[in-house]
């Protein structure tokens, strides 16, 4: 789904004896009351959302990494998601804020 266009496709992958997953922060947000926005995606460490990225979609080998790397790497900077993702063998898109994608050459979309 395109993250910036609910009910739009951003294109299909073709999976064969692999998983796809998703992380995006923007289905289950909230404003505090100072009236930043949150999110239900928060950096362990830093305590903050992404800002940068709108979703991450990832294909591994199992759910359970394409899972797991998908909500990493939905927290981490773009030089670090390119390093961890490489490092890990998993194929990942990038949707950005400004609407551009991403995807590594393993990723490859179809037009849909």
């Amino acid at each position: 789904e395109n993250p910036l266009h609910e009910g739009y496709s951003l294109g299909c992958i073709e999976l064969r004896n692999e998983a796809f997953a998703a992380s995006s922060n923007l289905k289950r947000t909230w404003r505090t009351e100072a009236g930043e926005q949150k999110a239900h995606i928060v950096h362990p460490t830093k305590g903050e959302t992404a800002t940068d990225v709108l979703q991450v979609c990832t294909r591994a080998k199992t759910c359970l990494l394409a899972d797991s790397y998908a909500t990493i790497l939905f927290l981490q900077s773009t030089q670090e998601r390119s390093r961890t993702a490489r490092d890990a063998g998993v194929a990942h898109a990038e949707i950005f804020r400004d609407g551009h994608v991403e995807c590594t050459q393993n990723f490859s979309l179809i037009s849909g």
